[in-house]
């Protein structure tokens, strides 16, 4: 009764990857936004 893990590791490290672009596109974002003054940046609470 054992899942698989290897399928779950792969799907676990597709994640991981996916999450890793969606911060370094945040933080291009925040680069770029950080002169237009936003008040409350999406990683303020970090």
């Amino acid at each position: 009764m054992i899942p698989d893990v290897s399928k779950l590791l792969r799907q676990f490290q597709k994640i991981q990857g996916e999450m890793k672009k969606v911060q370094e596109e945040l933080a291009k974002e925040e680069v770029n936004g950080s002169s237009g003054g936003l008040s409350d940046p999406p990683l303020s609470g970090k």
